[in-house]
């Protein structure tokens, strides 16, 4: 056989964001369907479904298989479909009637690869394969990414570590080193791109503003009563975006920004999509990165002082990043504010989990207190549509919430008057007694856990 000649066609396709038939005589009529158009020989055809929803099916085929499986309860679909010989997969099976009212959802990505017989030494770090616009490269040399590239319908480039596992599903820009931040996705569906790290939404470009004038503008207020050239420290947001925002404020004279991948902040610093997204704000002579830990980074930085520490970090779901919101580690930080500075952090959801949300308050006000400095702690929240509802927490000088009635440029979402509603709490996100998170004791990540286990149940 000619090493260059496919023995087989092997699709993997998402659909997400989708509503559509749990019946499984459904599932039935649209597997047969698909076979058909494939050309292909069904061997055996089993549809199992879960209590109380949900189901697995797979077909047997003379040329492999063609598997789903679905998660009704997060409006997901997988299908993986596998053909030998000249069936090409691809070009039959479009998920042509999945949906009730014959959209396609809010997203779906592809990957498609045809298997060959290739000898590894002839591998060299341009396209191995580019079979309907999806090109593979190696993470190591990366071609210029466009919109073309990624595609409008949600389907475009993979670009994928060789030497390691095979792709994942979706529309994948990297794979980290493992140990850091792991596994990057960057999806793009219509005009909304989004970024995954290790399967969680880290921002969609359709409403991330909210999200980065929260976390970044009420600071800047306080920071900015000093008239003086402004220092801010940026933990977390590789992406550039919190940077961004704050780099549209005149008094900002440096930023250092502190990421644990470098490959992340090198996919926003370098990609033409994604720096469009960041207004290049990572190639601004006034930042400067740090690819450490932001832990370590604080425990070892020298006597250099901030006006503004902006803390984007990951949520606490783990004992990696449960100790970014312990009292040592918010000590430390404030050790590095100047007297009128202001500290900012997401805290994750006051609705999904409540107990975990306002445990970091009460940890944010017990490393405040410890160290005799009077900050006032302040929650406040909002809604993120890709999110839900999302908090924020500020340590800053004085009682009074900061003024946000002459910031320039105007902001597109985080006006006075909505940070004067984003301060209030309804009854069902109201503050609950917590412990106070420590390195020794990390109830953080047990709230946070058990707050989603109600969710994911």
């Amino acid at each position: 056989m000619d090493e260059a000649t496919p023995i087989g066609s092997h699709l993997l396709v998402d659909f997400w964001g989708c509503r559509y038939d749990e019946s499984p005589a459904f599932w039935d009529g649209l597997i047969n369907e698909a076979v058909r158009r494939m050309g292909a020989g069904l061997l055996h055809l089993r549809v199992e479904p879960f209590s109380p929803k949900g189901l697995t099916a797979f077909a047997l085929l003379y040329e492999s298989h063609l598997a789903i499986h679905t998660w009704p309860e997060r409006d997901y679909v997988a299908i993986d479909i596998f053909t030998c010989g000249g069936r090409g997969a691809h070009a039959d099976f479009r998920g042509d009637g999945l949906f009730r009212d014959g959209r396609q959802g809010e997203g779906a990505a592809a990957g498609q690869h045809n298997r060959r017989l290739l000898d590894r030494s002839g591998l060299d770090k341009q396209t191995l394969h580019n079979s309907r616009g999806h090109a593979r490269l190696r993470i190591d040399s990366p071609k210029r990414i466009d919109r073309q590239h990624l595609g409008g319908d949600g389907f475009g480039l993979s670009i994928v570590a060789l030497d390691r596992a095979p792709p994942d599903r979706g529309l994948h820009l990297g794979t980290a080193r493992r140990g850091h931040c792991g596994r990057i996705v960057i999806t793009c569906w219509c005009d909304d791109i989004r970024l995954h790290l290790n399967g969680h939404l880290q921002f969609s470009s359709a409403d991330e503003y909210r999200y980065h004038e929260a976390l970044t503008l009420p600071g800047i207020a306080v920071a900015a009563e000093s008239g003086r050239d402004l220092r801010v420290l940026v933990l977390g947001g590789g992406d550039g975006l919190a940077i961004r925002t704050i780099l549209r404020h005149a008094q900002v004279a440096r930023i250092d920004l502190v990421d644990l991948d470098e490959r992340v902040v090198s996919l926003f610093r370098d990609q033409e999509i994604l720096t469009a997204l960041n207004e290049q704000s990572l190639n601004d002579p006034r930042v400067a990165a740090h690819y450490q830990d932001a832990f370590v980074f604080l425990r070892e930085a020298d006597a250099t002082i901030y006006d503004l520490i902006v803390i984007d970090l990951p949520d606490p779901g783990s004992v990696s990043t449960n100790k970014l919101y312990t009292k040592p580690f918010y000590a430390m930080a404030q050790r590095h504010l100047t007297p009128g500075g202001a500290l900012v952090t997401q805290a994750s959801s006051p609705f999904y989990v409540r107990e975990a949300f306002w445990c970091v308050v009460t940890t944010l006000e017990e490393a405040a207190r410890e160290m005799g400095v009077e900050r006032a702690i302040t929650p406040y929240h909002l809604n993120v549509p890709s999110f839900g509802d999302w908090g924020f927490i500020m340590a800053h000088p004085g009682e009074s919430a900061p003024n946000l009635a002459n910031e320039s440029p105007e902001p597109a979402f985080l006006t006075e008057s909505v940070l004067e509603q984003a301060l209030v709490f309804a009854p069902d996100v109201a503050r609950v007694a917590t412990e106070v998170n420590a390195l020794s004791q990390p109830v953080l990540m047990r709230y946070y856990q058990n707050g989603w286990k109600r969710w994911d149940e």
